[in-house]
């Protein structure tokens, strides 16, 4: 069942976990995430972003979304992530999505205020809710001899409890993404980052509303499992979902299978993954 945002969210906080929100490349994502919040009877988010569809075709990739979301068994929303400004922002709540993001956290604190209180004003009527960022993930730092997308844990700017109180209060944004030693992208092989989460309990205690970690992939499932249980109330994810997808194809040992099913293979690592997620983040059987 199509469902809000905020409601997925505000159970999740009320019940102490949090909720998987795949990034979403295309429709295969759609199908694989809502099969596994149906096998895991678990809630899901639907993760979209501008970059990933044409403007002209994000209406119908939305509506094609909607009919999966209300046929579906479970709840569903559709988040739209990460827009770099407002008039992206309301590409996606055109479109039709259950929340949407305006992340104006590289920009000095009154215009992120001003910014996420008018958004609020305006799609709040709608019955869509709004996803701001407070704090930075910091600079990813390639590490040397090797691929581009390999990076050490990065220094990042902890979102500060104080401000973050005073940005809730200022905006009446439904979440909040904070900075606590996440951060985008893939870590190096065998490093964990370190999630200072003395920095999460005082922000828990200071905003009062659920909690958003970008950056799950690579965190760790203890740090994931333990955020969930702190105000953290949904966890994106991408990077761990293309590459589960990607290795059930290259460590199948059948060839045959691997060049004639290999889409079903990618299909079956990204389900898997999100299953996994789902138990880790205390959602798996969640839904109503």
């Amino acid at each position: 069942m199509l469902v809000t945002t905020k409601e997925i969210m505000d159970r999740a906080y009320r019940d102490h976990y949090a909720v998987v929100s795949p990034s979403i490349d295309g429709p295969e994502c759609l199908w694989m995430s809502i099969r596994a919040a149906e096998e895991m009877k678990s809630p899901v988010i639907l993760g979209m972003r501008h970059g990933v569809f044409a403007k002209e075709e994000l209406r119908t990739f939305v509506n094609f979304a909607q009919t999966l979301a209300e046929q579906a068994s479970v709840p569903v929303s559709i988040n739209w992530d990460h827009s770099p400004t407002m008039d992206i922002a309301f590409e996606g709540f055109y479109a039709g999505v259950s929340s949407v993001m305006l992340d104006y956290s590289l920009k000095p604190f009154e215009e992120n205020v001003a910014g996420v209180a008018e958004l609020c004003e305006k799609v709040h009527r709608a019955g869509v809710s709004v996803e701001a960022e407070l704090g930075h993930l910091g600079v990813d730092t390639p590490l040397e001899g090797t691929d581009k997308g390999i990076f050490a844990v990065s220094d990042c700017i902890y979102t500060d409890p104080k401000e973050a109180a005073e940005f809730v209060k200022r905006t009446g944004v439904d979440c909040l993404a904070v900075s606590i030693g996440n951060k985008h992208g893939i870590y190096a092989d065998d490093i964990i980052p370190h999630i200072n989460f003395e920095v999460l309990e005082a922000l828990n205690k200071a905003c009062g509303i659920p909690l958003v970690m970008h950056g799950g992939s690579g965190t760790g499932d203890e740090n994931l499992h333990k955020a969930g249980t702190m105000g953290v109330c949904k966890i994106n994810v991408g990077s761990d979902l293309r590459k589960e997808a990607a290795d059930a194809v290259i460590n199948c040992t059948d060839r045959a299978k691997q060049r004639t099913r290999g889409f079903f293979l990618m299909h079956d690592g990204y389900k898997e993954c999100v299953k996994h997620q789902m138990e880790v983040f205390g959602c798996a059987g969640k839904a109503w």
